[in-house]
């Protein structure tokens, strides 16, 4: 397989998350991440704000719910996204 392109290129990507704990075992959350995936190139910024509930109904076990706003600038618009995870893990 040979890479799409050797031009070398340079970026930064950034991915912060703030978390309370209503009760224990739940809790919600706001994520913030910022993409700039080469910075000779003006239209490769690309943000995203989203928020969650992150639950832990027993040990072992998990529910994540996370719904996010992705804007590209690319693009000219912005999408919407939402995750459910079930997690167990022994």
């Amino acid at each position: 397989m040979h890479p799409i392109s050797t031009q070398a290129q340079s970026g930064l990507a950034n991915y912060s998350k703030i978390a309370y704990e209503f009760l224990q075992g739940l809790y919600a959350f706001t994520t913030i991440e910022f993409q700039r995936t080469d910075f000779s190139k003006n239209n490769s910024l690309n943000r995203f704000f989203g928020v969650g509930v992150q639950y832990f109904p027993r040990p072992h076990f998990e529910v994540n719910l996370y719904v996010q706003k992705q804007f590209y600038a690319a693009v000219k618009g912005a999408s919407n996204v939402a995750f459910l995870l079930l997690h167990f893990y022994p």
